[in-house]
């Protein structure tokens, strides 16, 4: 080619991107997702609700001091929220259906399923839907064929596939009743595809373990092979297993493992880009699983150096904080569980880490507040700023979605 008609194309594409700016700036952007698009997903009082983060956390407002519940949906009537999941709860831009697991005094327990997507659209009214009648948990559920009838149900936790279509349930009995002899169990409920279809119980297991034991669930979200990992056993002889959905085959990941004091178990994500991990959390120490998918191998356990409640793992960036009696504790990393730094005085509060950010936020006593873990391993005070949110009380759970992000048009 010609040096001129180099010039020729080079003059050319200058122009071609020149307008393509142009454009961009007179039709308007949307920006990226950040801490203020943070939607707070709360549970309380026979109902769930929404905070507005960006509300909140508006940093071009010094006057805002106090948020509100902008929107609610009832629950059913005399029942309280106990845990709730996601479907593709990894793609934080998605998480479009709530699960949410709600008992009464009498520990009947119910699913109630939400529709997300009007609250998370940009500049709408931020509505919370109903997707399909709720989920009573009971004995009269419909079963699929050769499904055992489960004697009773005292629903803990719930896990749900990616798609949305299977709902894992686990029941640790002692914590109805506190004199139970039954096992602990899990059950799958099949919703079906059809909004319309009639719920039925597709898979019941009675586990085998220590009556003082509180077994713990997890589900794999994944497009092509959905597996429950399960905890049972009795002490030091604990058993990690998984459970192909929808096929349901058993497989053992891991034997002899410490289940005693079990508070949680998550997945760890690919720290480093590694392999995938997965946590087991005790009250005195966690131990990691990797490469738990395939060929499993158990890390040694390290100790917290005091008694855990919570965990909460950050895949992100390695990093994950545990509640203890009274405040949190950030590790940096798994492996320097020692480098741990306390930064906030909150008993009964609520974490929710927001991948995007890296920021954490807590609710204790209708407040949120929002901190900054990096800022625990430096000199400078973590805390960012805390609002007053009024109309909360009694919050049983707390959780979070990303909104999109409002569209400014640029004249």
């Amino acid at each position: 080619m010609k040096y001129k008609d180099v010039m020729k194309c080079f003059s050319f594409l200058t122009i071609l991107f020149a307008v393509f700016f142009l454009l961009i700036a007179c039709d308007g952007s949307t920006e990226l997702g950040n801490q203020s698009n943070v939607l707070f997903v709360v549970a309380f009082q026979d109902k769930i609700g929404l905070v507005d983060g960006e509300t909140l956390f508006d940093e071009s407002d010094a006057s805002a001091q106090e948020g509100s519940l902008f929107t609610s949906k009832p629950l059913v009537e005399g029942t309280k929220g106990v845990a709730f999941d996601f479907s593709d709860r990894n793609q934080s831009s998605l998480r479009e259906e709530l699960f949410l697991l709600s008992r009464d005094a009498n520990n009947q327990a119910y699913v109630s399923v939400f529709d997300m997507t009007e609250a998370k659209r940009a500049n709408g009214d931020a509505a919370i839907v109903a997707k399909r009648d709720v989920i009573k948990v009971d004995v009269d559920l419909a079963r699929a064929e050769n499904v055992p009838a489960p004697s009773s149900f005292c629903v803990t936790d719930i896990q749900v596939s990616k798609s949305g279509r299977y709902i894992a349930l686990v029941s640790n009995q002692r914590l109805c009743s506190s004199s139970s002899q039954e096992s602990n169990a899990i059950d799958i409920i099949d919703i079906g595809s059809d909004l319309k279809a009639e719920p039925e119980l597709v898979y019941h297991k009675d586990l085998i373990m220590n009556i003082n034991e509180s077994s713990q669930i997890f589900s794999y979200q994944d497009d092509t092979a959905e597996r429950l990992f399960f905890l049972e056993g009795s002490g030091e002889q604990g058993t990690l297993r998984k459970l192909s959905i929808p096929e349901f085959e058993e497989e053992t990941v891991l034997r002899n493992l410490d289940i005693t004091n079990v508070i949680d178990m998550q997945a760890f994500g690919r720290p480093n880009d590694g392999e995938e991990e997965l946590i087991i959390a005790r009250a005195e120490n966690y131990a990691i699983v990797t490469n738990y998918l395939s060929t499993a191998t158990l890390e040694s356990a390290v100790s917290y150096g005091e008694t855990v409640q919570r965990i909460f793992p950050n895949p992100s960036n390695g990093r994950f904080l545990a509640l203890t009696d009274d405040e949190f504790v950030v590790y940096e990393t798994p492996a320097l569980a020692n480098k741990t730094s306390r930064f906030i005085n909150a008993k009964d509060a609520f974490y929710v880490p927001v991948p995007q950010n890296d920021f954490v936020y807590v609710l204790s006593d209708r407040t949120i507040s929002r901190y900054d873990p990096v800022k625990a391993f430096s000199d400078l005070p973590p805390t960012l700023d805390s609002f007053n949110v009024s109309g909360l009380e009694d919050v049983q759970l707390f959780s979070w979605l990303i909104r999109e992000a409002t569209v400014v048009t640029t004249p």
